[in-house]
């Protein structure tokens, strides 16, 4: 769940790069991380919509990933509007693209919070519950569905009950306060969410991060 309006491919473009499956697409069923080149591969079902999407090569050319960062309660933007990295956490780590749902282009992203953990752990999804903490070894997993171009939160907007984030590859350097990356680095992950005995969704990502945001919405939701 965001309030950060950050740039998505317009409908038209969308239109045209999506090179995504419906559910008649026929793609194999996601079962584990398909690789360190950008993709977007998503099976399963979520509120009756069948997910059959396998984004690779050219189709995958806006597959995304944003890190946000938490500032701490006495960390205050300068006069540049800037926040001292010394003094955060991290939030989430969102990635997504557009998809084709039944011939209509959508954005869907996908997101983990509190752990951006080393490639090789894997971390239990547990249900969110706002203004708590999340343990070492869990997190939250949660999705939005919404139209390109509109805001993210107009759409679907559900964490998961249950399931694992197997982080597979994640790369990036530190600034000199050694939490906060600047940008770059990749990621890739294999998702597992589940809300209940006929919604679950397997995802396969892989994407290079951008500039990281700075979420000062984040400590209302999820504490250090």
């Amino acid at each position: 769940m965001k309030t950060v309006l950050l740039p998505v491919v317009s409908l038209a473009t969308s239109m045209a790069l999506c090179g995504c499956g419906s559910g008649s697409q026929g793609n194999p069923p996601v079962d584990h991380w398909l690789g360190d080149s950008p993709h977007l591969a998503i099976s399963g079902s979520f509120q009756g919509q069948i997910y059959d999407v396998n984004l690779q090569g050219a189709a995958a050319a806006d597959v995304f990933c944003h890190r946000f960062y938490a500032p701490l309660a006495d960390n205050q933007p300068d006069a540049n509007g800037n926040f001292d990295t010394s003094k955060m956490y991290f939030g989430m780590k969102e990635l997504g693209g557009v998809i084709d749902l039944d011939g209509t282009p959508m954005m869907f992203t996908i997101s983990y919070w509190r752990h951006d953990v080393a490639a090789g752990t894997d971390l239990t999804v547990i249900p969110r519950t706002f203004g708590t903490g999340i343990a070492d070894g869990e997190t939250w997993s949660d999705i939005n569905v919404f139209v390109p171009g509109t805001d993210d939160l107009s759409g679907i907007e559900s964490a998961a009950a249950s399931g694992v984030v197997s982080m597979k590859l994640n790369t990036g350097t530190p600034d000199a306060n050694g939490l906060v990356i600047p940008s770059g680095g990749r990621t890739g992950e294999f998702i597992s969410d589940v809300w209940g005995p006929n919604d679950k969704l397997n995802v396969s990502a892989t994407a290079d991060c951008g500039p990281y945001v700075v979420g000062p919405w984040i400590p209302s939701r999820l504490l250090p």
